[in-house]
């Protein structure tokens, strides 16, 4: 998997559940259930109890190590790459956001190219993941999209 999109699904999709009005009950709810089902799996992979997941209580919180790790296997395991000008994962769920809310997704696609751009690439993928990271929530910030707290 290309290192420039570690934190592209997580982004996507946590915002999509405050942000994508237009999804369906559906479908946000089987976002939701796969969402969780590899938040649990990387959390126990990086020994976080449910209280220690920082980054996802409060997106403006300063991310630790294991927080950072955490991110980056999230979206190894969510299968997430970048093929050209569109985002795709191993369980179609982009191009469910896509279609259904284009709007949404045509401004996460942006705000993911640009944090591409802006953050040097390198070789510590948790480091690297958790700078996408602020680097997607700065610039949500920026455009006004609500980011959730769980």
């Amino acid at each position: 998997m290309d290192i420039k999109i570690f934190t592209i699904f997580i982004f996507l999709v946590v915002t999509a559940r405050v942000n994508a009005n237009q999804l369906s009950i559906e479908n946000l709810e089987k976002i939701g259930k796969t969402m969780h089902e590899i938040m649990e799996k990387c959390r126990k992979q990086t020994g976080l109890s449910p209280e220690d997941v920082s980054a996802f209580k409060d997106p403006k919180a300063p991310l630790t190590r294991n927080d950072k790790c955490l991110m980056a296997c999230f979206t190894k395991e969510a299968g997430i790459k970048l093929d050209g000008d569109k985002i795709v994962d191993k369980f179609g769920y982009s191009d469910i956001i896509e279609r259904e809310d284009p709007e949404y997704y045509k401004m996460s696609l942006n705000i993911v190219k640009e944090c591409n751009e802006e953050v040097p690439q390198m070789d510590d993928e948790c480091e690297y993941s958790g700078l996408l990271y602020k680097c997607h929530m700065e610039k949500a910030e920026q455009r006004s999209v609500d980011i959730p707290s769980f």
